[in-house]
């Protein structure tokens, strides 16, 4: 049976991860009340109840496949993944307090400094832990430090890979007959 290499985890996310930056901007070009051309500032508003609806029906998902994908790929829960899981369920939390503030509260709750400091400032360092946490899962060891990689060129002595593998490129190369190939069948 052929299997799907769809990975709805990362397509879901992607999306997340645009939409607190944009939430964040917005609300900053709200509270600024920059107005574009003819578009009015409310535009913003509207904006950032877009983005942080479209998060709150995508985020759910996004937590479900990645522990989905967690539980097939890796045998056990690394303090990696357990971080990554509670920082979810906090955006959620987070973005989840930051809709009712816009469905229930005054209308001038969402100008608050408060809630701009949740949606500017905390959603996306939340954002920002998560994408780094996925990457250290996804690609392996991440740090700030040195790698112990050294280019070629530094090393004592220099290699000049095309030096290498100069040799190669004298061998003739290799023909293949596709007409041949169908008269031995």
């Amino acid at each position: 049976m052929a299997r799907s290499n769809l990975h709805l985890h990362s397509m879901l996310v992607h999306s997340v991860v645009a939409l607190l930056p944009m939430a964040a901007v917005a609300w900053i070009l709200n509270a600024s009340g920059v107005a574009l051309g003819r578009l009015d500032p409310r535009l913003w508003d509207a904006m950032v109840g877009v983005c942080l609806f479209t998060v709150t029906l995508v985020i759910v998902p996004s937590v479900i496949t990645g522990i989905g994908e967690r539980n097939h790929k890796y045998a056990r829960w690394h303090s990696t993944h357990k971080l990554k899981l509670a920082l979810s369920v906090a955006m959620i939390a987070m973005i989840l307090a930051e809709l009712s503030t816009l469905l229930l509260g005054e209308p001038s709750a969402a100008k608050t400094l408060g809630f701009g400091a949740m949606v500017v400032g905390v959603n996306n360092a939340i954002g920002f832990g998560l994408s780094v946490l996925g990457l250290k899962i996804t690609l392996g060891r991440q740090s700030w430090g040195r790698t112990s990689y050294i280019p070629d060129m530094s090393r004592k002595p220099p290699i000049d890979i095309l030096e290498v593998n100069a040799v190669r490129s004298m061998e003739v190369p290799k023909i293949i007959d596709p007409g041949a190939e169908e008269t031995a069948k």
